[in-house]
């Protein structure tokens, strides 16, 4: 009775959260997760901790073996011919609209400025598929610190939603592919993108380039860069800190696990995050690594990787604090990892401040 309980509890918020998503464009995948969680009990949590293939090797790469791995990732992702189109909006005398068009996929970005004219400072913030950064009172707080600090701070959402929300359309093998603001929401609808005047491009350019593109055409104008995200956009935080060895401090929060924990379903991801043919050459391993390696050996480079302790979306405990202890063995220098004491799918305020003011020194 309790289970036929429990089942009919579930078809009825499972169809609850339907109307909600089809009539007010509710994101619900927070909520789905903490009934599946629920319902499913502890029974994975006792599968992971019996199981014996949770492995991590990695070999440090060389130098021409960064430089390969390098190459392969702007092979991917960076478009050799680049029809993308940027413009720039004031949005008012403190705030700027910046936006890119890339193969018909819209991402916007919204720079926030100091009052402390020509700021040398960016810190740079992406959205989960939450949707809008500024719908969140952590995204909010860390910005208005960060002007107070003298800092110009960069928001963004992740394709589709939020500030991107919006209809979209990309090429492939087979003719355009046209997405409504609804379909344009589920990041797997953009898997078969293929540009036959860049080839060797990958779906995740979708995601990425136009991000990076803003990033690549403002950069020059600041010496301190750090970037931070939280869920998909922690993802984005990882992936943009790989392409620009400039940023400083990567801050990737509640975003990803190696391989070999997504086979456990309190992980799963989303299409971007372990479906891409890129991850066939580039391993997380090796973003972690690559995220926290100074070219030059000059400019040091921190990356942290942070995960909540019960969080109702992803990459909570046992899983989190079993990769920090498998970590420590591969003794990524910069590389930190901070397992936080929460039970939200959020940021800790707090902890992110200390972070981007050079006050968490260590694991």
């Amino acid at each position: 009775m309790k289970k036929l309980a429990l089942i009919f509890l579930g078809f009825f918020i499972f169809f609850a959260y339907g109307i909600g998503v089809g009539a007010y464009e509710w994101f619900p995948f927070q909520e789905i997760r903490k009934i599946t969680n629920f319902i499913e009990g502890d029974s994975e949590f006792i599968k992971f901790k019996n199981s014996k293939e949770i492995k991590l090797v990695y070999e440090k790469p060389s130098v021409e073996k960064i430089e390969s791995l390098r190459k392969k990732i702007n092979l991917f992702l960076v478009p050799k011919i680049d029809n993308s189109k940027i413009s720039f909006i004031e949005k008012d005398i403190n705030q700027q609209i910046i936006s890119v068009n890339y193969y018909g996929v819209n991402v916007n970005a919204i720079l926030s400025k100091t009052n402390e004219k020509n700021s040398e400072c960016l810190r740079i913030y992406i959205q989960g598929h939450r949707g809008d950064p500024f719908d969140f009172k952590f995204h909010n707080e860390i910005l208005n610190s960060s002007l107070e600090k003298g800092c110009d701070f960069l928001s963004f959402s992740m394709i589709g939603i939020g500030l991107n929300q919006g209809p979209s359309f990309y090429p492939s093998r087979r003719g355009k592919v046209f997405l409504d603001s609804i379909q344009s929401t589920f990041h797997r609808n953009y898997s078969q993108f293929f540009s036959f005047e860049n080839p060797n491009l990958d779906p995740l350019s979708l995601f990425i380039w136009p991000h990076a593109k803003i990033i690549n055409e403002i950069k020059n104008n600041y010496t301190d860069i750090k970037v931070m995200g939280i869920s998909g956009g922690g993802w984005y935080a990882l992936w943009l800190s790989v392409l620009f060895p400039e940023i400083k401090t990567t801050i990737s929060y509640a975003a990803s696990l190696p391989f070999v924990y997504l086979k456990f379903s309190r992980n799963m991801s989303d299409w971007e995050n372990q479906f891409s043919n890129v991850y066939n050459h580039i391993s997380y391993l090796d973003l972690y690594y690559l995220s926290s390696f100074s070219p030059d050996k000059l400019n040091h480079r921190e990356s942290y990787l942070i995960y909540n302790t019960n969080d109702p979306c992803c990459y909570m405990n046992p899983y989190a604090q079993d990769f920090k202890d498998k970590m420590k063995y591969l003794n990524f220098a910069n590389l930190k990892i901070i397992v936080d004491e929460s039970n939200e799918h959020s940021m800790n305020v707090e902890l992110v401040n200390k972070i981007l003011d050079n006050l968490i020194l260590e694991n």
